[in-house]
């Protein structure tokens, strides 16, 4: 199976798993919901583009036997698919039920997402009960949701509108205090909501054995004290029995919003301490090792083709692609993928750079010699890895580029200004040229930029060729 092109979306199913996550992600989920006491809310931690929520995904579907999904139309929401909402697996009798919830979807309002999760939540599972049970839901939680929908519709539509919609509500609207008093009233309703959570997990099997997994993901792609506000709201609510809470993103955005949140007394606050009583388990997203990264590279059809790679997969060997893995591994051009750790360990960082390799070829292809081919493929690719690590250092090697003699090569010299001692480059009189930026934290890349510039040298290319390569890759970063 090859591509051209892979687009930066979470993956879905197991079938789309090109980094080997399936395993783990299977092990994970079911120490989830056989191993853990509940409630318990785990933290899925990871860099921006490191595939979270790939991850978290690949945990709901290993999750057991799902059946068939059950449609309603909410009462207050757009009609909707309850399997986008709730779904159900089954695995040796335990009933494993999933609800997301996509606290950046729901930031996108006009009130804050932790405010609308409960609400939301309650809503899904009243509709899925009364589907699944053919009774209407007698709960509290309806009347307060169907007043909560209506003020926050009213909060983006226009006076005349908004009165028609909220009656008497209006004049506390925009930015007054009445979804606040009915938020704060959700308190009382605690013991509705546990009851909700007790009601789904006893329609089918041993209710102390079931498990409904509430999934919270993007968290990071909200306020920090919004993302706070969400974690609260979980204390609130979803401490029930046979609950277990999923929260997904770059966790580290917590103990910013509760410094934030804090204010004048931040002195005071230990962010971790807050952190613990939140989330009883912490879990980071899984490396991506190097032959799974291999496999990456060899899943696009271009680059196979661009470093003379075989580019069928009908019925492939096992052994054999294991052989091209492990070639693959051995050659420069993938060393140039490990150069920089957060650009070789992050899943989005290493989609990018194929996806823009495979543009650039494609469009510099022209009559250059077929002998020549790999060492082109080589030196576009490191064009690219680096204008992807810092588009200021590459633009600086362009520059040395267009000044150096043509038919050099690469050579100690470039080393010699690139890695530059502090006291030096501190002073631009002493001979050096300093680069760009190197007085404003510049220096801190040195470590990894010599290794880089190393395995570029001794390569052998000349100028011109590496110029011919930083030409096709600056067209490539423009259009990109």
């Amino acid at each position: 199976m090859t591509a051209t092109h892979l687009p930066d979306h979470a993956i879905r199913t197991h079938e789309d798993d090109l980094l080997g996550w399936e395993d783990q992600a299977r092990k994970f989920g079911e120490y989830l919901v056989t191993k853990l006491p509940t409630p318990t809310t785990v933290g899925i931690q990871g860099d921006w583009g490191s595939g979270k929520s790939s991850f978290t995904n690949l945990v709901v579907e290993s999750l057991g036997q799902e059946t068939p999904p059950i449609t309603t139309q909410t009462k207050h929401l757009r009609p909707h698919d309850l399997a986008q909402q709730i779904r159900h697996f089954i695995a040796e009798q335990q009933h494993r039920y999933v609800v997301r919830f996509d606290a950046a979807t729901f930031a996108q309002s006009h009130y804050q997402p932790d405010a609308l999760m409960p609400i939301y939540l309650a809503q899904v599972l009243e509709d899925y009960l009364a589907t699944a049970t053919e009774k209407p839901v007698d709960n509290q939680l309806s009347g307060q949701f169907a007043k909560i929908a209506r003020l926050t519709i009213a909060a983006s539509v226009s006076a005349p509108t908004r009165s028609v919609l909220v009656g008497s509500d209006q004049a506390a609207l925009p930015g007054g205090s009445s979804i606040d008093v009915v938020v704060a009233d959700l308190v009382r309703y605690r013991p509705a909501f546990a009851a909700l959570v007790q009601r789904l997990l006893s329609l089918a099997g041993d209710q102390t054995e079931n498990r409904l997994v509430v999934v919270i993901d993007d968290l990071d792609r909200i306020a920090p004290v919004a993302a706070v506000a969400v974690t609260e709201k979980i204390r609130l609510f979803l401490e029930v029995p046979g609950v277990i809470v999923l929260l997904a993103g770059d966790l580290r955005i917590l103990p910013v919003g509760i410094l934030q949140q804090a204010g004048e007394v931040a002195a005071r606050v230990v962010p971790q301490s807050y952190l613990e009583k939140i989330i009883q388990l912490h879990f980071t997203v899984p490396m991506i090792r190097p032959a799974d990264l291999a496999d990456l590279c060899l899943y696009y059809r271009i680059f196979r083709e661009a470093f003379g790679l075989p580019t069928t997969t009908t019925s492939p060997d096992a052994a054999a692609h294991q052989a091209t893995n492990k070639m693959v591994q051995e050659q420069p051009y993938f060393k140039l993928l490990l150069a920089f750790p957060h650009i070789g360990r992050n899943v989005r960082s290493c989609k990018r750079i194929l996806n823009l390799f495979s543009l650039t070829w494609f469009m510099a292809q022209d009559d250059h010699p077929a002998t020549d081919q790999p060492g082109r493929a080589f030196r576009i690719l490191a064009v690219t890895v680096l204008f992807q690590f810092n588009e200021e250092i590459a633009r600086w090697f362009g520059d040395w580029l267009a000044d150096a003699p043509k038919e050099q090569g690469l050579d100690k010299s470039l080393l010699n200004q690139i890695i530059i001692p502090d006291e030096l480059a501190a002073d631009p009189e002493d001979g050096h040229t300093p680069i760009l930026g190197f007085n404003s934290g510049f220096h801190d890349h040195r470590a990894r930029i010599r290794p880089f510039f190393t395995l570029l040298i001794e390569q052998g290319y000349t100028v011109q060729q590496w110029l011919d390569a930083f030409a096709a890759t600056t067209l490539s970063n423009v259009v990109n």
